[in-house]
């Protein structure tokens, strides 16, 4: 298996002794780890939206909705099994040209990465449909952060695309397992 990759530790250096510490240990300690907790998710409303999220296989609209998380670390990549309910979300999390590259599928984010008041802050910069950066009209954009809180982190991702707008949105509570 060789050595584990702990992607956050690598593209944040230093700066990830700045996050909180329940964030550390969530993002550094362990080849795996799991976390539980309840999200809000909203989808866009436009029929642009609806469908790009039906065929995205993206989570229902719903005010509660239990989440199990799991990330598997390995020499290569993290590999995050979030499952909304009885839905799943399969994404890798990989160092790529010192940023984090999230993957889906075939398609793929580019992030930058901070920590600002010991929260984690994530914003796309770039997305990559077959391994090839598309123009920015057709460039989802993503931003998320996670910010310690009540034993765990909050957590908070809007999903949008130019000409659509959003496509989903879901935040919530999470604890470590």
């Amino acid at each position: 298996m060789g050595v584990i990759v702990f992607p956050y530790r690598i593209i944040l250096g230093r700066c990830f002794n700045d996050l909180n510490p329940i964030l550390q240990r969530f993002h550094g300690e362990q080849a795996s780890q799991s976390a539980h907790g309840f999200l809000k998710v909203t989808r866009g409303t436009g029929l642009l939206a609806r469908i790009l999220a039906f065929v995205m296989r993206l989570p229902e609209a719903t005010h509660a909705v239990p989440v199990q998380l799991t990330v598997v670390r390995s020499s290569r990549h993290e590999a995050w099994t979030r499952v909304f309910g009885d839905r799943p979300l399969v994404s890798r999390q990989a160092v790529r040209g010192g940023d984090l590259c999230e993957s889906i599928g075939r398609s793929s984010f580019l992030f930058d990465v901070q920590v600002v008041d010991g929260a984690l802050q994530m914003t796309s910069y770039a997305f990559l449909l077959f391994g090839r950066p598309t123009g920015r009209w057709l460039a989802p954009q993503v931003t998320a952060s996670e910010c310690a809180a009540d034993g765990g982190w909050d957590v908070a991702v809007d999903l949008r695309m130019p000409g659509v707008g959003r496509i989903l949105q879901y935040s919530g509570h999470m604890v470590l397992q």
